[in-house]
Order: C-alpha cells, then sequence, then structure tokens
C-alpha cells in the first residue's frame, strides 16, 4: 500500500443535492442509498403540522397538477358509444332536411295559389275603383248654375213642357241644369242626348251620350245610339264596339243584336252576322220582326257566296204558294246578283205592293238593294218607300 498522500489539488467530487421529503412524496421518488451516507443540509426544524394542514396542501398539489392526470379513467367502449349515438342523432337530422324543404316548398305554393285567387277576386273591382278615382265623371261642356234659385223639380217640369212645345234646345239647357244641381237624378242625360239625335245634332249627343256612360246612366241605350252616329260617321270598328257593349249590358233586346249583325255586313264580314241576326229573331217580339231577320241571314248568305242554300230555300218557298213580300224581296235580290235586272225590278214592285209596308222598307233599304239603287237608276225608282 503507498503512503503517497492525497493530492489535495484534485477537485472533490459535486455533490447532488438531496431532495426533501415533501418533494420525495409529491414525486414518488426513493431515498437513495447515497444521500443516506452522505450528510444533509437538514433544514430547521419545522413545527408539527396537523391532518388538516396536510389535506389542505394535498388538494393545493392536485389543482397545481395538469387535470388529465387527475382526471377519472374513462370506462372501456364508453368514447366510441357516444360517438355512435351522436353519429345516428346527426343522420337522422340530416334525413329530415328534404322532408322540411318538401314541406315548405309545398305551404309557399298554397299561399301562392291562395294569393292568386284571392287577387284575381278582388282585381274587377280594384281596376274599377282605380278607373273611376281617375276619370270621375263631370259635365263637361255644359253650363254649371244657369238658373240659379230654380229647384231641380222646377227645371225638370219646365223642361218637359219646353220639349212638348218643340223648344228642344230650351228644355236641354234646364235639363242638363237640373242634372247640376243633382247628380244623382238619373236618366237626364240620356234623354238629353235623345232629343239632339232627334235634331240630327249628332256631335253633340255623342258626347252627352258619352257623359251618361261615364255616369253609369241608361248605358245599353247610350252605347246602342253611339253605335248608330258612329255608322253614320262610317267609324265601323266603334260602332261594333258600342252595339256589343249594349247587347252584354241588356243581353234581351233584340235591336241591339240585330245592328250588331248589320255593322258587321258593312264590314265586310257576312257570316259573322248571321248568330246576331239568328239571336235578334229569337228575340223577336212580332212576326215582322222575326221575317226581317231571316231576310236578312239570307241577304248575309247571298254576299258569303252561299246563293245555292237561298235559292234551294225560295224553290221551296214558291212550291207553297204565294210568296210573302220578303221573299218576294229574296228572288228580287238573287236576279240582281245573277244581272238578270229585267226580271228583278217586277219582283220588287210585287214586294212594294205587297201590303206590307214596314217589311218592304226594311229589304229595300238593305244594303244590298241600296248598292243595287246606286248602280241602276231603275232599281232605286222601284224601292222607293209608298208615300203616306
Amino acid at each position: 500500500m503507498s503512503d503517497e498522500p492525497p493530492n489535495e489539488e484534485s477537485p472533490a467530487p459535486p455533490r447532488r443535492r438531496a431532495l426533501t421529503p415533501e418533494q420525495r412524496r409529491i414525486l414518488g421518488t426513493p431515498r437513495a442509498r447515497d444521500e443516506e451516507s452522505q450528510p444533509v443540509d437538514t433544514p430547521p426544524a419545522r413545527a408539527p403540522r396537523n391532518r388538516e394542514a396536510e389535506e389542505r396542501d394535498r388538494a393545493e398539489s392536485h389543482r397545481a397538477m395538469p387535470e388529465s392526470r387527475w382526471s377519472a379513467p374513462k370506462q372501456p367502449g364508453e368514447s366510441g358509444d357516444r360517438a355512435e349515438a351522436g353519429k345516428r342523432h346527426l343522420d337522422r337530422k340530416v334525413a329530415r332536411v328534404p322532408e322540411m324543404q318538401r314541406a315548405v316548398v309545398i305551404i309557399g305554393i298554397l299561399i301562392v295559389l291562395g294569393l292568386t285567387f284571392f287577387v284575381g277576386m278582388k282585381f274587377p273591382s280594384w281596376k274599377y275603383r282605380l278607373v273611376t278615382s281617375r276619370n270621375a265623371p263631370d259635365l263637361e261642356g255644359t253650363v254649371p248654375n244657369k238658373f240659379p234659385g230654380v229647384s231641380t223639380d222646377a227645371l225638370i217640369e219646365e223642361a218637359l213642357s219646353l220639349e212638348r212645345a218643340g223648344k228642344h234646345k230650351d228644355a236641354a239647357e234646364r235639363l242638363l241644369a237640373a242634372k247640376h244641381k243633382t247628380l244623382g237624378y238619373r236618366g237626364i242625360l240620356a234623354r238629353v242626348g235623345k232629343i239632339a239625335y232627334d235634331q240630327n245634332d249628332f256631335a253633340t249627343a255623342d258626347k252627352i251620350f258619352e257623359r251618361a256612360i261615364a255616369f253609369g246612366e241608361n248605358v245599353d241605350s247610350a252605347n246602342y245610339f253611339r253605335g248608330l252616329i258612329a255608322v253614320r260617321r262610317k267609324d265601323l270598328p266603334a260602332a261594333l264596339r258600342f252595339f256589343e257593349a249594349a247587347a252584354a249590358t241588356e243581353p234581351f233586346v233584340a235591336g241591339y243584336y240585330f245592328y250588331w249583325g248589320e255593322t258587321l255586313r258593312l264590314d265586310h264580314r257576312p257570316r259573322e252576322s248571321i248568330p246576331r241576326y239568328e239571336h235578334s229573331a229569337l228575340l223577336a217580339g212580332g212576326k215582322h220582326e222575326a221575317s226581317i231577320c231571316r231576310f236578312k241571314i239570307r241577304m248575309a248568305l247571298l254576299e258569303a257566296a252561299d246563293a245555292d242554300k237561298v235559292k234551294a230555300e225560295l224553290e221551296a218557298q214558291k212550291s207553297g204558294g204565294k210568296l210573302s213580300v220578303d221573299w218576294l224581296m229574296t228572288a228580287a235580290a238573287i236576279d240582281l246578283r245573277e244581272g238578270r235586272l229585267d226580271e228583278a225590278i217586277p219582283f220588287i214592285r210585287l214586294a212594294r205592293d205587297g201590303g206590307e209596308p214596314d217589311i218592304f222598307a226594311a229589304c229595300a233599304t238593305d244594303a244590298y238593294f241600296a248598292a243595287a239603287s246606286r248602280k241602276d237608276p231603275r232599281v232605286a225608282e222601284a224601292c222607293q218607300l209608298p208615300s203616306g
């Protein structure tokens, strides 16, 4: 064994710092043997702690550690079951989305249909209110308050007396003044329009009838007279509108359909006129009116190049005996159409002397014979109405 003294210059190995008992308890580290053999700088002795203080320290240590370390262990399969349940719940929600969408679409369609039906029912009344609010009726072209201090009833009585005396202008002035005083007095405008029409003042009559329609008074007859005035002006499209409006307002008046058919023939639409003549014949109040309507139908057939049908009917009438006035004029019309003027004239004269002047007048003034009269003076002479 060497007796050399130890090298005092060699450094002493570093001494590990010993863990305190509290740190070992928390970390769970056993005390090393070398720590037991080496002296440890013992901290000053602490006063003994009671059980409550230890529990409090332990709780604070627990809070300082991560939560996952102290959380309770999960049961096997628990996480998978919850995920599966959540997935099924989500699938059910997703599956109900198309059903909800269909329900919303159906409800929307029902709402739109309901609104469409409601608007369709209310639209005519809304349109009427809009039009009437913008075109409120007035008495344009008349003089208001021309007879101050005179009541409406007194003006009406004076007007009727003046009309009977033939003073039509004075009567019309008082009637219009009465209308100014009492706008709700119905029938005045139609009467004033008829006075002007009878006096051949067609421009004034047309304006007054237009005002009557605006006030909603005597709409059918006002349209009828406006149609007659339009025919005089050769404004056939306007005349057709007026006659059609008159028939629509009062569908049981034969004359409205009759003149509607007449205007269609003047407009070179004979086939369209036939249904109007037929309806007028159904509404006719007497035998003569119905005979005139049937004569007009035969003239429309000739104008529509359907003469064979008319000829067959004429032969059937001849075989039955003496021809009536309307059939005599039908025979004359066929001869005129085929250029047999010498044969047509005797038929016209027989009809004129047939004892039915009303029917003859209606036939002789028909557009068919009016055109023939303009071409040949002999036809015009034969078609002259009997005097008296």
